[in-house]
C-alpha cells in the first residue's frame, strides 16, 4: 500500500476547506491537514465510494464514507484504508462511519468531497 503524501488529488471536488481549531498547535494543525489529505487519497479512489464527508474538531476527525454498494470487497477495502490511516496518524483520533445511501446529505458542519 502506498504511503500518504500531502497532496490534493486531481479528481477531488471539495465543497469546503476544513477549519482547524485555532487553539491547536501549528504541528497539530499540520497533522490534521495531512490526515485529511491521506483520507482523500486512500478512501476516495476506492470502488463504489461516491463521496466522503468529514468534520475535524481538535484531534478528532469524524469521517463518513458514502458508498453505493454493500459488498464485502468494498467494505474490506474501506476498513483496510481506515486502519492504515489510524496507524499512520496515531496522534489523532478518528470516528469512521460507512453510509450506504450515497444520495443522503452530510450534516451541515461537515466538509464534503464529491468523488464520483
Amino acid at each position: 500500500m502506498q504511503t500518504c503524501k500531502v497532496k490534493e488529488p486531481a479528481h477531488s471536488k471539495t465543497k469546503h476547506r476544513p477549519a482547524v481549531t485555532p487553539i491547536m498547535t501549528q504541528d497539530m494543525q499540520t497533522r490534521v491537514i495531512e490526515s485529511l489529505s491521506c483520507i482523500r487519497m486512500k478512501i476516495g479512489p476506492l470502488p463504489h465510494v461516491r463521496k466522503i464527508a468529514y468534520s475535524p474538531k481538535g484531534q478528532l476527525i469524524t469521517l463518513w464514507t458514502y458508498v453505493d454498494s454493500h459488498d464485502d470487497v468494498t467494505l474490506r477495502a474501506i476498513y483496510k484504508a481506515e486502519q492504515y490511516i489510524m496507524d499512520e496518524f496515531k496522534d489523532l483520533r478518528f470516528d469512521f462511519t460507512v453510509i450506504f445511501d450515497h444520495n443522503s446529505e452530510a450534516p451541515t458542519n461537515f466538509i464534503t468531497d464529491f468523488i464520483k
